[in-house]
């Protein structure tokens, strides 16, 4: 079989993404099965290589020159230029159309797309049958990205929509969220949990070396693992909740990884401000790692105060290392982590409970579980992932 993922932004080497990781790690698992997995997206570069997997890059000709203004296919070009400032029928029609022609050219037994969005409106002729769709982005997700009211734009268009109504297989990561969209759609929405690449790391081991970077030997790491997306992620909940154990004597220097310069300069005037009214300025690193394990191994905690979440990858790697892991708690985290003695679980999003907890974390010595670990890898498998779709693959190759 030849299996074509596509993801509608540009990615290069050192990507930033929980899609863009889920579509790498199942071409590479796809291919090892003895099969074809490649990956179409809007990069400029006709062809690269990440990971062993190839990389296609196909723009409609008419966009080229305008990504180039935003470094590379992010959110804002798609905003901006795709979508065309408001989210309406028309808009998700030229987000369609953009994606249809993206992929006209290539041979292929099926197709997986991954977005509900671009998978409304598709030309007659397109190959249905043979396509499975996973959407990434919950509703508040969608509203977040593409403004206020999006998600019912979405459920309108669904509800009416002969496209997402043909297609093969409609997915989603959560069993929470397939419910949701299920309702809201009108038609079956089903789940594949993500789960962890088991090959991410045997186990924790602390770089001592790099964390001098970020910290003096007598500081408390804390790592907020997620994209740079302040309202999404929490990053405002994490300074205010640093700032709380700072003034009760606890020295502790965070690490927030995920910083894309193309994609949040936007956010920096705000995260900046933050900080200063904290007083946190040299107390908060704001970065981003070309191997996120790297992260993790200078880290003593994680945190994730995030509002809303359609799964939760960078979790699911802090967990699978046995970091200690202080969660929010929002349906797909409890999915995820429930029951696990390394994850804890505010009881709201507020700064003060996850100061709380973070001190109660803090307190009990921050010991790597490495039995909860293993148990966690084990039950969380990605491999797990990889063949559930790939039995949808098959199936969808005959029809």
């Amino acid at each position: 079989m030849k299996i074509l993922l596509h993801l509608c932004w540009g990615m290069n080497e050192n990507f930033i993404g929980g899609t863009e990781r889920f579509v790498v790690n199942l071409a590479k698992g796809i291919n090892q099965k003895g099969d074809e997995a490649f990956i179409v997206c809007s990069n400029l570069e006709d062809k690269i290589n990440i990971e062993g997997i190839n990389v296609f890059g196909v723009v409609p000709k008419e966009f080229k020159n305008k990504i180039k203004r935003y470094g590379y296919a992010n959110e804002n070009f798609f905003k901006e230029e795709v979508i065309g400032g408001r989210f309406d029928d028309s808009s998700i029609s030229n987000i369609s159309m953009y994606v249809s022609q993206q992929i006209t050219n290539f041979d292929f037994d099926v197709i997986h797309l991954n977005s509900f969005l671009y998978s409304l409106m598709l030309p007659e002729d397109f190959p249905f049958a043979k396509t499975i769709v996973t959407n990434h982005e919950n509703p508040k997700e969608l509203d977040n990205y593409w403004g206020l009211g999006s998600f019912s734009v979405l459920s309108n268009t669904a509800k009416t929509s002969l496209s997402f109504k043909k297609m093969g297989e409609r997915i989603v990561p959560s069993k929470y969220y397939a419910k949701v969209f299920s309702e809201s759609f009108g038609v079956p929405v089903s789940s594949i949990p993500l789960g962890i690449d088991t090959s991410f790391s045997p186990n924790h081991i602390k770089n001592e070396e790099l964390r001098k970077k970020y910290a003096s030997p007598e500081d408390i790491v804390v790592l907020l693992p997620s994209r740079f997306d302040i309202k999404q992620k929490g990053h405002d909940i994490a300074i205010k909740a640093l700032s709380i154990l700072k003034k009760k004597g606890i020295q502790i220097k965070g690490v927030f990884s995920g910083y894309d310069k193309g994609a949040y300069t936007n956010n920096l005037a705000e995260f900046n401000q933050l900080l200063k009214e904290e007083a946190l300025e040299e107390d908060i690193t704001l970065t981003k790692f070309d191997k996120m394990l790297d992260a993790y191994c200078i880290s003593d905690v994680v945190i994730s105060p995030e509002r809303f979440c359609s799964y939760g990858l960078s979790i699911s790697e802090s967990l699978a290392l046995g970091l200690p892991t202080v969660l929010s708690p929002i349906p797909t985290y409890k999915e995820i982590a429930s029951g696990y003695k390394h994850a804890h679980f505010t009881k709201d999003n507020s700064p003060e409970d996850l100061a709380k907890v973070l001190l109660k974390v803090i307190n009990s010595g921050m010991e790597i579980n490495h039995c909860e670990a293993l148990r966690f890898k084990k039950e969380n498998s990605f491999e797990k992932c990889i063949d559930k779709y790939y039995l949808s693959y098959k199936k969808l190759s005959y029809t």
